[in-house]
């Protein structure tokens, strides 16, 4: 299944957001600051960004 990147910079949110994923089948990953968002290689964690 594919997986998502979720940034928000509200931990609980961040969190409740990948849990309801999870549970429907979904990997995610996590990020809690945009800035560090925009660092993040192509191709990590198996994540096309556009």
């Amino acid at each position: 299944m594919a997986t998502i990147f979720i940034v928000d910079d509200g931990q609980a949110i961040g969190e409740m957001l990948s849990l309801v994923l999870e549970n429907k089948g979904f990997h995610t990953v996590t990020c809690m600051d945009g800035l560090r968002a925009v660092d993040v290689p192509h191709g990590q964690a198996g994540l096309d960004i556009a």
